[in-house]
């Protein structure tokens, strides 16, 4: 299986310029552009791509009258970047999914969810980078809200993994991370060239993904927007 290593690799072969590789500079400048491509790709896109759920579900057990969740610090929680979909499990009852809704329709409905009479969870809205909120206030502790998640992206630091991505994903991260490079070496020419095609392979995975058949499921979530600021300043 490829590592980490394999693809900066591939990036140095490509590369092949002496000049850039001196004194192990090469590979702790390729790490950097690398994990700034990744970034980028999975925060930066405004798309939540269907490969990167994670197959077991965030679950969430509500308190009586509690109605914020921080998802990062639940037990078993992590740093959400989209939420593709939940659904409440009553016990002894039918599982059902739950919309997501944006924060102002959240508030127009629940002006005072917290003295708001209590019932089973039918919505739930975002209102921090990891928190989520339910509505109505959660009025029994038998329920579970499982949540199928991505996770916010964190730099890679142990080159020596296996990669993860899909092998048409890693082309275009190969792509991205060139030309952050060149555009450290100030070959700003070649850097825009690079660019232009990472970007349309981006638009192709988008493309691609779009039209898996499960869309239909993931696309009722809650994605995080796109971060703001330069993503190809020096890597």
């Amino acid at each position: 299986m490829a590592t980490w290593n394999n693809l900066i690799d591939n990036v140095g072969d490509e590369l092949a310029l002496d000049s850039y590789k001196s004194a192990g500079a090469d590979v702790a400048q390729t790490q950097r552009a690398l994990n700034r491509t990744l970034q980028q790709l999975f925060s930066g896109v405004g798309h939540p791509f269907a490969w990167r759920i994670i197959e077991a579900p965030l679950v969430l057990v509500p308190i009586v009258g509690q109605t914020d969740y921080d998802l990062s610090t639940i037990v078993g929680g992590r740093k959400v970047q989209d939420i593709f979909a939940a659904f409440v499990h009553p016990v002894g009852g039918r599982a059902y999914q739950i919309t997501e809704r944006p924060l102002r329709w959240f508030i127009d409905h629940y002006a005072d969810v917290d003295n708001a009479g209590g019932g089973q969870t039918q919505v739930y809205t975002r209102v921090g980078q990891y928190t989520v909120r339910l509505g109505p206030k959660p009025a029994a502790i038998t329920d579970e809200v499982k949540f199928y998640i991505s996770e916010e992206f964190a730099d890679i630091t142990t080159f020596t993994d296996t990669i993860t991505l899909p092998s048409n994903v890693q082309e275009v991260v190969e792509l991205g991370t060139l030309s952050r490079l060149y555009r450290f070496l100030h070959e700003f020419e070649l850097a825009r060239e690079l660019k232009a095609e990472y970007e349309a392979g981006v638009g192709g995975l988008i493309r691609t993904d779009k039209n898996n058949p499960n869309m239909d499921f993931i696309m009722e979530g809650s994605f995080r927007q796109p971060v703001s600021g330069d993503y190809w300043r020096i890597p």
